[in-house]
């Protein structure tokens, strides 16, 4: 047998007949080595012979020990290496990485590929289609399936993405066939990893292919009254609780966290002057839940604030979960409560940019609509395809 332990020789131990461990590490590893008299220990530095590498059999080799202190050499008989097989490396976990993995699998139709992004116990919430979220691989497996059916052509592409958080992550995005923008195809999603790596929550929002506009504002206050009388099971079996716990007061490490998170606060406490500060006056806002443009300036925007700021006081946007160390942006999921209960169909997502200044100068809302078309979304979008491939382009 030839063994090289060029770079990795941790957990040798010398005596008559030392091991090397499983644990891999520095090409030369000190060690203690008890003197022949047995009245002290004494370090040694354990090197191994040149020109020997590693097949994992169970074999003797002959190493030299050389005391640091300057004493005469010590010869050790033996090394034996039992079963030596390298450590895989470290994972550095990641959102961003996971997540566009994810995505390079979906479009190529790779579903194989793609589930090995899930965690075995990932909750699935699509919101543009169903009012409840997949739990698990298989059923996920199901929904993948699905979308495999789909040309070639037909691919998710990502507008933004929060980088920089090793634990979660989001994106905006929107839908193409064959290079062409497909109506009704902008999103948000969320992504929080599990301990293992993998996506453990996902939350895809889409628009809604009918936009309320400012009457949706005025729906909305005449239905709070109504909510304030549900019996909080009902509520809730329209907003179930996230599997993960809202992150932690303080959790935030980043800027654009931060300044978002004060955001909200600063709209439940209906303190406009601070939501005035955070919004840059050249702000690109967009409620895909309510319009379907984007604000046309800064004051059409503080118009729809202040529309928020009307509501009664017990009526307040929840945040369920965010990211909290992206660099310069913020994904966020939440729901809207009315007097502490839970409104049904107001779950959303969020996606913010905010600049040095700690300043938002990109939004994007959508909120879950209250029709959900479930499976028969498949067929729909599959009857779009050929028309939208007719059409020109059109940018997001």
């Amino acid at each position: 047998l030839r063994v090289r332990l060029s770079k990795n020789c941790s957990g040798i131990r010398t005596g008559t007949s030392p091991r090397l461990s499983r644990n891999l590490a520095p090409a030369v590893a000190t060690s203690q080595h008890r003197a022949a008299n047995g009245k002290r220990e004494a370090s040694h530095t354990i090197s191994c012979r040149n020109g020997v590498s590693a097949h994992g059999r169970s074999d003797l080799l002959r190493c030299r020990a050389v005391a640091d202190d300057s004493s005469p050499p010590v010869d050790v008989p033996y090394v034996e290496i039992d079963d030596v097989e390298p450590e895989p490396a470290p994972v550095t976990r990641d959102g961003a990485s996971v997540v566009l993995g994810y995505f390079d699998a979906f479009n190529r139709r790779d579903m194989d590929a793609a589930i090995q992004f899930i965690s075995p116990e990932c909750v699935f919430e699509d919101l543009g289609m169903y009012s409840v979220g997949m739990k698990g691989t298989e059923p996920i497996r199901g929904f993948l399936d699905k979308w495999a059916d789909y040309p070639d052509d037909a691919v998710v592409i990502i507008d933004e993405i929060v980088e920089g958080d090793a634990e979660a992550t989001g994106v905006v995005w929107h839908m193409e066939v064959a290079g062409k923008g497909m109506p009704l195809s902008r999103g948000a999603s969320f992504y929080r990893l599990a301990p293992d790596g993998k996506l453990g929550f996902i939350r895809d929002l889409v628009e809604p292919f009918a936009k309320a506009g400012d009457i949706g504002l005025g729906v909305m206050n005449n239905l709070f009254p109504v909510i304030r009388q549900l019996p909080p099971s009902i509520a809730r079996a329209f907003v179930q609780p996230l599997p993960q716990p809202v992150p932690e007061e303080g959790a935030a490490s980043s800027l654009a966290t931060k300044q978002v998170l004060e955001l909200y606060s600063a709209l439940d406490r209906r303190d406009m002057a601070t939501v005035d500060s955070i919004l840059s006056p050249d702000v690109y806002y967009h409620d895909l839940g309510l319009y379907n443009d984007a604000f046309e300036d800064y004051d059409a925007l503080k118009a729809f604030f202040t529309a928020w700021a009307d509501f009664p006081e017990d009526v307040s946007i929840v945040p369920d979960d965010y990211t909290t160390d992206g660099r310069g942006a913020v994904s966020i999921v939440w729901h809207v409560e009315v007097g502490g209960i839970p409104m049904p169909f107001s779950r959303g997502c969020s996606f913010y940019k905010v600049d040095d200044d700690g300043r938002v100068v990109f939004g994007r809302d959508v909120v879950e609509f209250l029709i959900k078309t479930g499976d028969a979304t498949f067929p729909i979008m599959g009857a779009m395809m050929p028309v939208v491939r007719m059409m020109p382009r059109v940018g997001f």
